[in-house]
């Protein structure tokens, strides 16, 4: 058994990242925190991602147009057939041929009454998302995205820089990090 080195890397802020291990590691591709303003923009494009299916889900309830499709299973009857929202397909169930709907706990509805209570629940979702969503901007970044971070430990540089441009530039894009390759010491 290989003996077990430890290899470190001192960030600009004094922090330390570790790694004990029998591999050679030379190079590492390192994240900065994420920049406050970037992390809180990105996250606003994903409450207006929420916010744009709510839309969709209310016009789509809005007009109740069902649409019931046989599913071709022979399996069971009371699921046959899909019924969903035309104008919003995730918001879906299964049917008998005549749209009645058995919920798991034994209650048949009307297709037009189980895609309701679906939709609801599918904008009550979105809206808790939304939530979430707020109460991350308002803390800033925290965790691993307020700190330095080790993405990737590698033992050649042309390596650890293709995987810092190719997947870990996300982080950069979309926190506000920068992603860099550095070499690590022993």
């Amino acid at each position: 058994m290989a003996a077990k080195t430890t290899f470190t890397i001192t960030h600009p802020d004094g922090t330390v990242s570790t790694r004990t291990t029998a591999h050679n590691y030379g190079w590492a591709v390192v994240a900065s925190p994420a920049d406050p303003t970037v992390f809180a923009k990105a996250l606003h494009v994903s409450i207006t991602a929420q916010q744009t299916e709510i839309a969709k889900i209310e016009a789509a309830l809005a007009s109740m147009d069902i649409g019931i499709v046989d599913r071709g299973l022979d399996l069971n009857p009371a699921i046959s057939h899909k019924v969903a929202l035309r104008g919003y397909p995730n918001v879906h169930s299964w049917s008998d041929a005549k749209g009645r709907v058995t919920r798991f706990d034994g209650t048949v509805l009307s297709a037009r009454k189980a895609l309701e209570a679906d939709a609801t629940e599918a904008i009550a979702q979105c809206h808790r998302h939304i939530a979430h969503l707020e109460t991350k901007i308002a803390a800033g970044p925290q965790g691993e995205l307020a700190e330095y971070r080790v993405y990737r430990w590698s033992s050649k540089q042309n390596l650890a820089q293709k995987a810092a441009d190719k997947e870990f530039a996300y982080v950069a894009s979309q926190y506000g990090c920068t992603v860099t390759v550095v070499p690590v010491a022993q």
